[in-house]
């Protein structure tokens, strides 16, 4: 019988980070046949692959392999002898399933001076390699010494390609694409508009690549070096525009050329779609009464084209009930990552209002428009029984739709301890299932699989 269940990693009685799967609401612990020894296997990058799960494991000689689990002990294990992996570790992250195989990033070269490369599996070892060779050194304009994949790494589906941001030859960090074989990975350029190094390829750093229809949405560097402008493609070079020119100077509100500051792109994190739409945290032009930039975000909504990209709620959507002032950042400001999730017909946010405790986010919601926008719970999420808290840090809640509900990490105000919780989107439908511990922040990385 295949089971839908939800993968994640959870401190067990032992004080070891293993690897768990919630099914019919309740919690099991997934333990290797193999003892991996002190301290657990501390599963991540967890990644569905048919009906068993995929994921990076440390054994007990503390290296970080390629694992697989069927969701059973003696189906859970880690894949060796695979050709061609760093002496030290195959150390595998980003795991993205497609089509028929895995693609990731992984280390080959010699013992201590690793080289990650692009790879793909289908979850054996005779099935796992690299690329194109040692450092992918057969794909064309690769960058053999820094490794391919760039320092924001992932993979997004889109049109039957997978993309991702990748260092070529020069040095620079462009936007490529794969279709899982050598003479299919290749660099999108020439690039109109974009930051470049040294040639061949461009420098546009691609960030936050997010699919709304027929585009593909992302945050990328301009010829002015803008920290990461709005960008928008269609899969081909000459179909890639920064949206309302250079620094989004055409965007209104976007925080083109401040008079006091340097120029600056909107920096457009955690891109999502929503309602046929790229909905993102984004910075906008506040200026302070000295007459310098305030570093504010908003939440905001774009189409594709310059006049339909719209911050919700003015500056900072500060029009918003509740909402952080714009002269104090705004609803997103101090957000690292608001982790907006689309559930039913609404979204899931992390946000900020104007009167918790500095460094404290709250549970938020949207329609995508000012009065859709609530607080789930009142201010602080007092409401909510239990009174979770978020950290302001680069850790998200990881929010994962699952058995109908929202799944999510965050700290009770009422015991200091962390957990995991489950909302429906309102105050009463929100609540705590089960405390991590006082001082332990849960790393889950919820991952939805099919198993046997």
């Amino acid at each position: 019988m295949t089971r839908s269940v939800l993968f994640f990693t959870y401190e067990d009685n032992n004080n070891d980070d293993e690897l768990w799967y919630d099914y019919a609401g309740k919690f099991y612990e997934v333990t290797p046949a193999v003892e991996p020894g002190e301290g657990g296997i501390y599963p991540a990058y967890l990644d569905s692959y048919g009906d068993e799960l995929i994921f990076q494991g440390t054994n007990a000689a503390n290296v970080r392999g390629m694992w697989v689990s069927n969701g059973t002990k003696a189906g859970t294990h880690q894949v060796t002898g695979i050709k061609g992996a760093n002496p030290a570790g195959l150390d595998p992250s980003y795991f993205k399933t497609y089509k028929t195989e895995v693609l990731f990033d992984g280390a080959s070269g010699y013992l201590g001076s690793p080289i990650y490369g692009l790879w793909v599996t289908k979850g054996t070892a005779a099935s796992t390699s690299e690329l194109g060779g040692a450092a992918n050194h057969e794909i064309k304009n690769a960058n053999t010494s820094l490794g391919l994949l760039a320092y924001t790494k992932g993979f997004t589906l889109f049109y039957g390609w997978a993309y991702f941001d990748g260092y070529d030859k020069a040095g620079n960090i462009g936007l490529w694409r794969t279709n899982g074989t050598v003479a299919g990975t290749t660099e999108i350029q020439p690039i109109v508009g974009a930051f470049k190094v040294g040639t061949p390829g461009t420098d546009i750093q691609p960030a936050y690549m997010c699919v709304v229809g027929k585009e593909m949405f992302f945050g990328g560097e301009d010829l002015q070096d803008s920290q990461y402008a709005l960008w928008v493609t269609n899969g081909s070079a000459k179909g890639t525009i920064e949206i309302g020119g250079q620094g989004n100077r055409g965007i209104k509100n976007s925080p083109y050329q401040n008079a006091m500051n340097l120029t600056t792109g909107m920096g457009p994190t955690d891109i999502t779609t929503y309602d046929g739409k790229a909905m993102f945290a984004a910075t906008d032009n506040t200026i302070r009464p000295n007459g310098y930039y305030a570093h504010t975000v908003g939440l905001w909504t774009s189409n594709g084209t310059a006049g339909g990209t719209i911050e919700i709620g003015g500056h900072g959507s500060s029009q918003i009930k509740n909402a952080q002032t714009a002269l104090n950042g705004g609803l997103l400001g101090g957000v690292a990552n608001p982790d907006f999730t689309v559930y039913k017909n609404e979204v899931l946010f992390l946000g900020v209002d104007d009167k918790s405790a500095p460094g404290h986010l709250e549970l938020w919601e949207t329609n995508g428009t000012v009065a859709g926008t609530t607080e789930i719970g009142g201010i602080g999420n007092a409401g909510i029984a239990g009174h979770p808290i978020f950290s302001s840090d680069n850790k998200v809640p990881d929010f994962t739709l699952f058995g109908g509900e929202i799944l999510f990490t965050a700290q009770s105000a009422s015991t200091d301890h962390w957990g995991i919780w489950e909302t429906n989107g309102t105050a009463a439908g929100t609540r705590l299932l089960g405390y991590t511990g006082p001082n332990y922040e849960p790393i889950t990385d919820f991952t939805l699989a099919k198993i046997i």
